[in-house]
């Protein structure tokens, strides 16, 4: 029996091709790279990966094309246990396609198409909603790089599932659309918490520093706002405290793709199993640390033991 899911994650999934090492590329010539994955990837499909090898059920909500490429995703979707029924599968469209160019630094670049994840609504968030009453939490990945969201109805969905108990957290990609950051702030007021890195809450506010950053994503209505700044741990903010979480030690990084969405599967996952935010802060912060040894986004969870029912209910 399918085991109903405290989670749900909605957002954009691409397919991943990944190099490395890649710290330049030239106009006319060829260049070489050691290490190359091609994996099920976008931040909602790296967050429900992670959250399902973590070991909580997890539901996806997501577009993707009737083509191979989505057929890819599906397949690793299946293995680890992401439960797929809100996915919509969408003829004459490509799925979206990611290429990741991982320097010697262990930083990536990325080279983005919106395919199928152009098409993914709040219709579809608000069904799929509707459909899991099970779903305590509500977790947005991705939001930039979903045009179809950056208008104001999707505000009227986050609040409903609100209004419904649900706990809702929302995570942005680093996109050209984020110039005009206007839809987030309809947003804020209607999110238990934001997330973004540190360049993103930079970009999004044009402030000098990442205080006065969370000062004025607070001002403009968010309840809790947590910025991941990689080694240096993640900034949590309310209106009521301020606090840097420190990231633990990792000794062999190899890859910081992805990095940031471990860090929401494992913080939603500790919140479900009703952690307080400074513990979900560093579940996330242990799961980042996993991640970032494997190259690619979801490898260290592909080649993770599946946890059992009895790891499922265990507290953090």
């Amino acid at each position: 029996m399918t085991p109903t899911p405290a989670i749900l994650v909605c957002g954009n999934v691409t397919l991943d091709i990944t190099c490395a090492p890649v710290d330049d590329v030239p106009r006319h010539d060829s260049l070489l790279f050691e290490h190359g994955t091609l994996s099920a990837g976008g931040s909602a499909s790296n967050v429900a990966v992670g959250v399902a090898a973590l070991g909580e059920p997890v539901a996806l909500v997501a577009c993707t094309g009737d083509d191979a490429t989505a057929d890819l995703l599906h397949h690793t979707w299946r293995r680890v246990g992401v439960q797929t029924q809100a996915i919509r599968r969408l003829p004459d469209t490509p799925t979206s396609l990611t290429i990741c160019l991982v320097d010697s630094h262990a930083q990536p670049r990325f080279l983005h198409t919106f395919g199928a994840n152009r098409a993914l609504t709040s219709a579809d968030i608000r069904r799929a909603v509707h459909a899991l009453p099970s779903a305590r939490f509500i977790y947005i990945g991705g939001y930039f790089v979903l045009p179809a969201l950056l208008t104001p109805d999707f505000a009227d969905t986050l609040a409903e599932a609100r209004r419904q108990g649900r706990f809702t957290l929302l995570d942005v990609t680093l996109s050209p659309t984020m110039q005009d950051p206007s839809p987030l702030w309809a947003l804020l007021p209607h999110l238990d918490i934001f997330l973004c890195n540190e360049t993103e809450a930079l970009r999004l506010t044009g402030a000098p520093t990442v205080a006065a950053a969370t000062t004025t994503l607070l001002d403009k209505g968010a309840h809790c706002v947590i910025v991941k700044r990689g080694a240096n741990g993640c900034d949590l903010a309310t209106h009521q405290e301020r606090r840097t979480i420190p990231a633990p030690p990792v000794a062999h990084v190899v890859d910081t793709t992805g990095a940031g969405d471990a860090f929401g599967a494992g913080l939603v996952v500790a919140l479900a199993r009703g952690a307080s935010l400074e513990e979900a802060c560093r579940a996330g912060h242990t799961a980042a640390a996993r991640v970032i040894t494997a190259h690619g986004a979801i490898s260290a969870w592909l080649n993770a033991e599946p946890k059992s029912n009895e790891t499922r209910s265990r507290q953090p």
